[in-house]
């Protein structure tokens, strides 16, 4: 760790499982910008049984996309994309790290 980790404090956990729908375009975003920042992301595809009982069981309900960055979940890509990037310490130096919404 460098001297400027060191004085930021430990660096953001950069790994992220992804509760995802194969037809979901919030889920495809979500996809694209872990991959475009390099961030590991272990993907659940909801539309299999196991992983739909496993979010019941674990969060109460399912639905597509739900994001686990360390303890937190986030319910949806697109509006909850800054709070993402700020828990995965994405977007320091004035990048701009969440993308504009798409246009369907």
């Amino acid at each position: 760790m460098g001297l400027f980790e060191r004085m930021m404090g430990a660096p953001a956990e950069r790994k992220v499982v992804l509760y995802s729908s194969p037809t979901c375009l919030d889920c495809q975003a979500a996809k694209r910008f872990f991959t475009l920042h390099d961030v590991e992301m272990t993907v659940k595809d909801v539309s299999e049984e196991a992983v739909r009982r496993e979010m019941e069981g674990t969060f109460g309900r399912v639905a597509a996309p739900a994001i686990v960055v360390g303890k937190r979940v986030f319910w949806g890509f697109e509006d909850n994309a800054q709070d993402i990037a700020d828990s995965l310490g994405i977007g320091a130096g004035g990048e701009a790290p969440v993308p504009q919404k798409e246009r369907a």
